[in-house]
């Protein structure tokens, strides 16, 4: 790049990026109806302001307090012997309690714009491994903001807080793993290996199967330090999972170490203790559709359109990786062209193979996982504004890219190749983001052509406005 193109191109991608969390920021979340998980997450701040997670008429007048509704509508609830409880991952909750009592509904927004920034973090730190700080802040941009994960900086959505977990987590790993020099491999306690097992440990209740993507780095990286410094980083790993599992099996009387596997609830209308009873309540039984033996079942006996699935995983119309994140799609294709190259050239590259080649499988086997066992809702289901289960785990790409042959310059046509998809593509939903989480039925015409998501069994949203649709079937809110 010439010497004089770099300031404008650093420039124009900090105004770009510090603009996006800005506008996030200044965003009023309760000026959009309330959808998807958000009254969960934002109900169980609400709790943890009063002091526990156990719901009742007081969480029920702060969150009225908000002026957002006049019911936490699609809340998430277990059932207790003495009432009821959250129902939800916890850890983006426990961001948004300090944040929504200093800021009011505004936290969610703050919040939201702090985790966009340190998403696009890890994306740049990951790519300065190898890359220059042009091109990596190039790639951080597009990553950022030429994508849905914009879009998820202005619901109270837990989706980039898992996302900056796995980034963190690989990141760690690719310190460990791929080292500038051979300083501290001898130390007894690794900085980086501690914070790759903590965020591994923190996914472990937050969100398991984003272990998959990024548990293949973690695990190099850990071989690549001697036992002493294993033994350290697991204890200290082991000490804050028992502390973040605390809460789910005390409020789930010992019945469940996760969010998901408790005597859980669905609350569309209204909740025991805001004028409705339990006979307002949809049971949802997550304990058994997500348990180890239902998903094993499930993969090693298969149903369902697993091909059709597999293709609009990658390019549909709605969830496709390509379509709402182009610059992961661009990369992953340059980085695997440019293995092939250097592979049938005889020669190594720049990159690390072996890094390159654990973090491509992982998210192979990720996106393997989703579409195999969860062949009819690989994507986040109820409101999701593309693929956000596969957005959660996105910053492994980076991994694959950095650690391939694929050269600055490369990546540099894929950060531009991803603006130019964005602004041909996303169109609708970039110019008016703080609405695309709600109006998800909106396309471009370039969308259209994307093959549409049949497979999924919550198709039906991307077909009628919001408001409007008549869902086929209860379960299909959640």
């Amino acid at each position: 790049m010439a010497r004089t193109g770099r300031p404008l191109v650093v420039g124009l991608c900090l105004v770009v990026l510090l603009g996006a969390a800005v506008r996030i920021a200044l965003h009023d979340p309760t000026s959009e109806p309330v959808s998807g998980d958000q009254a969960s997450f934002v109900y169980q701040a609400l709790s943890l302001q009063g002091g526990n997670l156990s719901y009742d008429e007081a969480d029920q007048a702060r969150w009225l307090e908000l002026g957002w509704a006049d019911q936490p509508h699609g809340l998430f609830l277990q059932a207790r012997d003495d009432g009821w409880a959250f129902a939800k991952p916890l850890g983006y909750s426990v961001l948004l309690a300090p944040a929504m009592a200093v800021f009011g509904a505004h936290g969610v927004t703050v919040v939201g714009a702090a985790l966009l920034l340190a998403y696009a973090a890890c994306w740049y730190a990951i790519a300065r491994r190898r890359w220059d700080a042009v091109t990596s802040l190039a790639v951080a941009t597009a990553a950022s903001v030429a994508s849905h994960a914009w879009l998820y900086g202005f619901p109270a959505h837990a989706d980039l807080f898992v996302a900056v977990l796995v980034g963190i987590a690989a990141l760690a790993a690719t310190q460990v793993a791929w080292p500038r020099s051979d300083a501290g491999t001898t130390r007894a306690v690794d900085p980086w290996l501690v914070t790759a097992a903590v965020a591994c440990a923190l996914l472990i209740t937050e969100k398991p199967p984003a272990l998959v993507a990024v548990g293949p780095l973690v695990a190099l990286a850990a071989l690549r330090r001697p036992w002493a410094s294993r033994l350290v980083a697991g204890g200290i790993a082991a000490l804050v999972l028992a502390v973040s599992v605390a809460p789910y099996l005390y409020y789930s009387d010992g019945a469940s170490w996760s969010a998901y596997g408790g005597d859980r609830y669905y609350a569309l209308p209204n909740t025991p203790w805001s004028g409705g009873t339990e006979a307002d309540l949809t049971p949802w039984r997550t304990r058994e559709s997500l348990s180890p033996g239902h998903v094993l079942e499930s993969i090693v006996d298969p149903s369902g359109d697993i091909p059709g699935a597999a293709i609009t995983y990658a390019v549909g119309r709605h969830t496709g990786v390509l379509t709402f994140q182009p610059v992961v799609m661009a990369l992953l294709v340059g980085a695997g062209s440019a293995g092939i190259v250097a592979w049938r050239r005889h020669r190594r590259g720049e990159g690390v193979p072996l890094l390159a080649v654990l973090a491509a499988g992982g998210l192979a086997a990720y996106a393997g996982l989703y579409v195999v066992a969860f062949t009819d809702n690989y994507f986040g289901g109820g409101q999701s504004i593309g693929s956000r289960y596969f957005l959660q785990v996105s910053v492994v790409a980076a991994v694959v890219a950095v650690a391939s042959p694929l050269t600055a310059q490369a990546a540099r046509w894929c950060a531009a190749f991803a603006a130019a998809w964005a602004l041909v593509v996303l169109h609708p939903h970039l110019r008016s983001p703080e609405e695309a989480f709600f109006r998800i039925d909106r396309t471009s015409a370039v969308q259209r052509v994307l093959p549409f998501e049949t497979t999924q069994v919550h198709s039906w949203r991307f077909s009628c406005e919001p408001g409007t649709c008549v869902p086929p079937e209860l379960e299909a809110l959640g």
